[in-house]
């Protein structure tokens, strides 16, 4: 584990490319922290043009039991409302475009240990 200013670093599976706890982290839908799943996303599938500018997801999104109810249910509804902030509606095309990324990328829950 590396130190920076005597505080560890997060660690990291290298073969997974996912963090080894849920240390730091916070879950994509409605933010919660020290979620219990990581979904590794496929590179291939996670990009996606929004506002005429093309995006790309990060490697992973790391989801909270609640959310990853609602990620096996197949419930997008509620996710997309969990997303949304609602002070900005102008989030809602990005949010959308996001999920449907996720979607299309998403390799699958892996449980994160607690940290």
């Amino acid at each position: 584990m590396r130190q920076f200013d005597g505080v560890p670093g997060d660690e990291w599976n290298e073969q997974t490319a996912l963090p080894t706890t849920n240390r730091d982290q916070s879950c994509a839908f409605c933010a919660r922290t020290q979620p219990h799943f990581a979904h590794r996303l496929d590179p291939e599938h996670a990009k996606f043009r929004v506002y005429g500018k093309g995006r790309t997801l990060p490697g992973f999104w790391t989801v909270c039991d609640s959310c990853e109810a609602l990620v096996s249910d197949g419930d997008d509804v509620e996710l997309l409302r969990r997303m949304i902030d609602k002070d900005d509606a102008a989030d809602r095309l990005l949010e959308q475009a996001s999920l449907t990324a996720f979607r299309a990328a998403d390799l699958g829950a892996v449980p994160l240990p607690d940290a």
